[in-house]
């Protein structure tokens, strides 16, 4: 699983789990906006880091109102003299910056400017160089951010945030422009095009070969596709299948980056949140809205009454009822003292009535609403001529003619006997308009914007021209299920195979490729639904195949409708996942027989006799025999499963009736529906035994749904539970006392930001993420969204820990932001890192041209190692989100000799990217775009300093330092690490406690205090092999199976293989070649005590292929195929293992069934990215992922 690093968003805390310690980080003064942030960081689920700052005015003078609470006041020479540390300080929750201003002053005690230096010693729950910052609440800062996110009610407006750096008409206030609806394919803003201006470019760009493209034209390298939601790299979050993936927490309660940073939206016409959500509800339709409000003020602002204009007030609220949706409509309005719809029938009893438009509106026809509903040019007309039925809730008015501009509908009549401020009107009838959703869909196909798109020098093959009209779309718009063409021609009758897009999905039984957001949607889109079948083995879950209620859809395969509950003739209804479980999942019971403590004899089932009404007990043969002779039909239960398959509480069924009720119905209202069992007092075993009907919920969510190998002893992970430090988990208690304090002024006051206040007299202010501004976070940040993700060439190697340095850069090469990143090449390797990096101005001087460069140092002896370029593209998008994979070289790349370049004092490179662009590295105390600037290095000696940004200098820390200079010690300079594993500190900005041991071979451990598990594969009556696989199992109750998999190569003069493990593991199957060997199979929850496994041939696993006597089974679709798989345990009792390499590895337990689990049969043990072999020679990996060593396997002569 891949681990989020969130560099960006929100604050820090070192003091996570205490309530007193808050290390700020202050920034320096920027070049152009004249501000500085205090800074702090905290670490939330997934893990990620997040940063919150709070905006200060240079040169502000801390006087006696904005102090808070000072303990007490000392000098960096009184401190000095009482013996005070660094250490000291910062277990007093000084700011980081103070404190290596102190460490400054000890090095050098005859600094006069720091000798009077101020340290003020605050009181709880203060903190800030000045004692002036408190939360006034005694809480750690996670749980603070957590709850004013969780616990947001959204009152008011608190929750919209704008976007002000475009000139759009939005609408009244409160609604506004956000940067999600900037090049959304639909305009937004009133009276001009400005919010789609320009993104044509986004239409016409084309990716890579090996990068995939997202559907807004944005790309991302190919090997992020399909990664889950948390890993969306595309903003508009077409990576990644979302009806496949865990549903995350809503957005408008969620900070994370993959709601911030993401639109999230297939159909144009779906109002955006403002917070990464998304409403189902559009301009017309009332479905599910935002959370947050956004999609009603939306609504209500376009809906909204224009004052001093010709309209009526009497005559638009008539329209304002009458309309679709009208009931959603007007509580909108509610809160603007509105009055009911029903008021418009002067009766005192909510009859209908009949109204006369021309008595309430006074003119031929009316513009409703006044503002142009669609696209930025369509409006609906209403003749007046007629009367309204009115019957509130009812009522339905529908345009008679619709107005637009001709210009961008130029395949529509230009010809009009109204024109409305140079608009064309048409008759709704004469365009065959009768639904608002035909309205929708008409305009769609229109030209978003006004400009001469077809003289732009573009590819012509990548764009698809709608058939009779100018407008062009990109060729991979076809086929997307949304109609951009006049009558939705770009979603019938075009062959989009011939574009040969990769990532199409070509319907196999006919010539149609349809688009990859497409695939699997839950909707039939190839004739016979090949896109929702085909890829059905990642859904198919052994453990629920057969257990008595349907979990996946019914599909067309092999010529019948195929479930997961189809053709389970052979499938064993008592087995290790069903048995005492609670349901009944054999007809008779028998998997629940002699489970529970009872009074009855063993094989019996506890009955209430529907005669005496006392408990009897029933041998288990005469039950499921379709005769009842228990009360509720306990003893035949199959009757109210088919009658209520999804209403588990329904299951007992009425003596002598067809009739299943609730057993409250029966038991606890006294007035069940049951004619015989009216007025039924129940006993404590009448309840209890009754009670068990309502277990059937366990087969839609059953109790034992991942692999196991014995449930009495092998039902626990042997795996150490890893601590997740970021959110502590808090009582049922602690929730109560938490609401109370929370009340709403902390939750709505900064929108989405968190609740801080300044001074003795608790001034309010707010901490914002730098994806926001504003005294109340109630504006967006113009920004770099930058995910990268990085892989090392080994040597062969593969252990090494760098120093990642992002930065923004524009052309003049002044560098507006930079980030610095921690990456280990050996663990978690494929780990992603999610940071902002925000423009020194706002807005952002789009004349100029700005890059992203990733600067890569060893980590340990901070030498240089190589760089990377991203150019910052579509400067006109607000957020320019960029996503790449980075291959680190294996060894440093050598500067050049010879090169365009002047680089006075320092260097001349290439990028690793980008071989024909070439920079320079500057020496220490030299910046610019040749090195020829010099500048005072602020580091500590042991640092290296890269420069300056923001009149700071830019630090690179050894491992034992940390600081915005380097001049505080790290956790790593205690030697934490054991056996020689190397130290690495966690980010100090969110706890300065944390590390990471990196271990050499043979040792293990949270400080490589464990030495590994040593095992020694022999062979006895099979070949030695040059290189196997060993693939480790290790059982978890809660979770699928971890497998952890070696590549093995074995000496020329070894007879044996040897591996290390440092993980607790209950199976070891070992592979070589495409053949499969069960060797080691343990089923006690103990640690492994093998240290020696012999291979024998007869460990062998088969293919169910080559087990299948009938070639008809075999030849089965996997989801029918698999009901089969216990027969070859039952019929061939000498096998113990087999496969199916679509999915399934098996075991036969000593029952003779089967017991399956996912296994990936494709892993590719190649090195990919992370090998260096030469000379055409294979390269292998000791493990798929993060590897420890590459071994190179040589061609001929070599």
């Amino acid at each position: 699983m891949k681990w989020l690093i969130y560099m960006i968003g929100i604050l820090i805390s070192s003091g996570l789990h205490g309530q007193g310690q808050w290390h700020l980080y202050y920034m320096d003064q920027t070049n152009n906006n004249g501000l500085y942030y205090d800074c702090l960081y905290y670490k939330v689920v997934n893990p990620a880091n997040q940063r919150f700052e709070i905006e200060n005015e240079t040169g502000k003078v801390y006087n006696e109102g904005t102090k808070g609470g000072v303990l007490s006041t000392f000098t960096f020479q009184e401190l000095r003299r009482l013996q005070i540390t660094t250490i000291d300080l910062l277990s007093w929750s000084a700011s980081i910056d103070l404190v290596e201003l102190y460490d400054e002053y000890l090095g050098v005690s005859s600094n006069v400017s720091l000798r009077l230096e101020n340290f003020y010693n605050c009181s709880v729950p203060w903190f800030g160089r000045f004692c002036q910052y408190t939360f006034n609440i005694s809480l750690p800062l996670n749980i603070i951010v957590n709850k004013t996110f969780t616990d947001k009610r959204f009152t008011n407006n608190s929750a919209i945030t704008c976007y002000l750096h475009l000139d759009c008409d939005r609408g009244p206030a409160p609604a506004c422009l956000d940067w999600r609806e900037i090049c959304d394919r639909k305009v937004d803003c009133l009276g001009n095009d400005a919010d789609e201006m320009n993104c044509f470019e986004l239409e016409i760009n084309e990716c890579k070969e090996n990068e995939y493209r997202c559907h807004n034209g944005m790309c991302i390298p190919e090997e992020f596709l399909n990664e889950g939601y948390y890993y969306s790299d595309c903003i508009d979050g077409t990576d990644e299948n979302i009806l496949l993936a865990p549903k995350p927490a809503k957005c408008s309660r969620d900070p994370g980056f993959w709601c911030e940073e993401s639109t999230r939206r297939m159909n144009p016409q779906n109002f955006v949140c403002g917070d990464g959500g998304i409403a189902d509800d559009t301009i017309f339709q009332y479905a599910v809205t935002c959370e947050n409000g956004r999609s009603t003020i939306i609504k209500r602002s376009l809906y909204s009454y224009v004052e001093n204009s010709e309209l009526s007030y009497s005559c638009w609220f008539l329209l304002l009822c009458g309309i679709q949706s009208s009931l959603y409509i007007e509580v909108t309005f509610i809160n603007h003292l509105t009055p009911r719809c029903n008021a418009l029938c002067a009766n005192d009893r909510g009859e209908s009535c009949n109204i006369s438009m021309v008595d309430e509106c006074h003119t031929e026809f009316v513009i409703f609403p006044q503002r142009p509903i669609l696209h930025g040019h369509v409006s609906l007309l209403y003749l007046t001529n007629q009367t309204i039925f009115f019957d509130h809730g009812d009522t339905n008015i529908f345009p008679d003619y619709v107005c637009y501009d001709v210009r961008k509908c130029p395949f529509l009549p230009s010809n009009s006997i109204l024109n409305i401020n140079g608009t064309t009107c048409q008759s709704t009838q004469e365009l065959n308009l009768y639904t608002f959703t035909d309205i929708i869909d008409l305009f769609q196909s229109c030209l978003i914007v006004i400009e001469n798109e077809h003289e732009i020098n573009y590819n012509r093959s990548t764009l698809f021209q709608c058939p009779g009209t100018a407008k062009y779309i990109s060729t991979h718009r076809v086929f997307d299920g949304v109609p951009d063409c006049y009558k939705g021609a770009d979603e019938k009758d075009v062959d989009a195979c011939q574009w040969n897009h990769k990532h199409r999905f070509k319907c196999p039984k006919e010539q149609k490729c349809i688009s990859f957001i497409l695939f699997q949607n839950n909707k039939k889109d190839c004739h016979e639904g090949e896109d929702e079948t085909l890829g059905v083995s990642q859904s198919i879950t052994f453990q629920n195949l057969c257990n008595g209620y349907v979990h996946l859809q019914p599909r067309m395969l092999d010529g019948f409708i195929e479930t997961d509950e189809t053709h389970c003739d052979d499938w064993p209804c008592n087995n290790l996942y069903t048995r005492c479980d609670g349901a009944w999942h054999c007809p008779n019971g028998i998997d629940e027989l002699n489970c529970l403590p009872s009074t009855c004899p063993l094989d019996t089932h506890e009955c209430i006799s529907p005669i005496t009404k006392k408990l009897i007990c029933l041998p288990y043969h005469r039950a499921g025999n379709g005769i009842v002779d228990c009360l509720g039909s306990t003893d035949e239960r199959e009757y109210c499963r088919l009658q209520n398959p999804e209403r588990f509480q329904r299951r007992y069924r009425c003596w002598n009736d067809t009739l299943c009720i609730t057993l409250i119905e029966l038991c606890l209202d006294g007035r069940g529906e049951c004619l015989i069992e009216e007025n039924l007092e129940c006993s404590s075993d009448m309840t209890r035994v009754l009670g068990r009907l309502n277990e059937d919920a366990t087969l839609k969510f059953p109790a034992y749904k991942y692999f196991m190998l014995d449930r009495l002893r092998t039902n626990l992970s042997s795996l150490p539970t890893k601590k997740n430090d970021s959110i502590p988990l808090t009582t049922d208690q602690e929730n109560i006392a938490l609401n109370k304090k929370f009340t709403i002024k902390r939750t709505e006051t900064c929108h989405r930001g968190i609740l801080i206040y300044i001074g003795i007299s608790l001034k309010i202010h707010c901490l914002c993420p730098p994806s926001y501004f504003g005294d109340r976070c109630q504006y967006q940040s113009q920004r770099v969204s930058l995910t990268l993700q990085f892989s090392r060439k080994c040597t062969p190697l593969c252990y090494e820990v760098f120093a990642i340095v992002v930065s923004l850069i524009d052309q003049d090469n002044i560098i507006h932001a930079y980030e610095q990143l921690t990456y280990l090449s050996t663990y978690e390797c494929d780990k992603k890192f999610f940071t902002y990096l925000l423009y020194q101005s706002r807005p952002k001087n789009i004349t100029k041209k700005y890059k992203v460069i990733v600067d890569a140092y060893n980590k340990t002896s901070l030498i240089y190692y190589a760089s990377w370029i991203l150019p910052v593209q579509f400067l006109f998008l607000p957020v320019n989100r960029i996503a790449a994979h980075l291959n680190i070289p294996s060894h440093p790349i050598n500067s050049l000799e010879t090169c365009s370049v002047f680089c006075g004092y320092g260097r001349c490179y290439a990028y690793v990217n980008s071989p024909n662009e070439y920079f320079c590295v500057c020496n220490s105390s030299w910046s610019g775009i040749n090195c020829t600037i010099s500048h005072k290095c602020d580091c500590s000696e042991d640092a290296k300093c890269l420069g300056k940004s923001n009149n700071q200098s830019m630090c690179l820390c050894p491992v034992e330092k940390y600081g915005s200079r380097c001049r505080l010690q790290s956790i790593c300079q205690n030697r934490t690490c054991k056996n020689g594993g190397q130290c690495i500190p966690g980010n100090e900005r969110v706890s300065r406690n944390s590390f990471i041991c990196v271990c050499p071979i043979g040792f293990s451990g949270p400080t490589c205090e464990t030495i590994q598990t040593k095992v020694h594969i022999s062979f006895i009556d099979i070949e030695i092999p040059r290189s196997l696989f060993v693939h480790f199992i290790t059982v978890q109750t809660e979770h699928d199976p971890i497998r952890t998999t070696i590549n093995v190569k074995i000496p020329f003069d070894q007879d044996k293989a040897i591996v290390q493990i440092s993980i607790s593991f209950h199976i070891i199957i070992v592979q070589i070649f495409k053949e499969y060997f069960l060797t080691y199979v343990n089923t006690n929850n103990t640690p492994p005590s093998v240290s020696i496994v012999q291979m024998k041939m007869e460990q062998r696993c088969l293919h169910v292929r080559q087990l299948f006597h009938n070639e008809t089974v075999a030849k089965y679709s996997l989801l029918r195929r698999v009901k089969y798989y216990h027969l070859l345990c039952r019929d061939k009792q000498q096998f113990k293992c087999f496969y199916d390499e679509e999915v399934f590895m098996c075991l036969c337990n000593e029952e003779g069934y089967a017991n399956c689990f996912l296994f990936d049969f494709n892993i590719k043990y190649t090195c990919k990215r992370f090998g260096d072999c030469q000379n055409d020679a294979q390269c292998f990996s000791d493990r798929p992922n993060c590897p420890l060593s590459t071994f190179c396997v040589c061609a001929d002569c070599f």
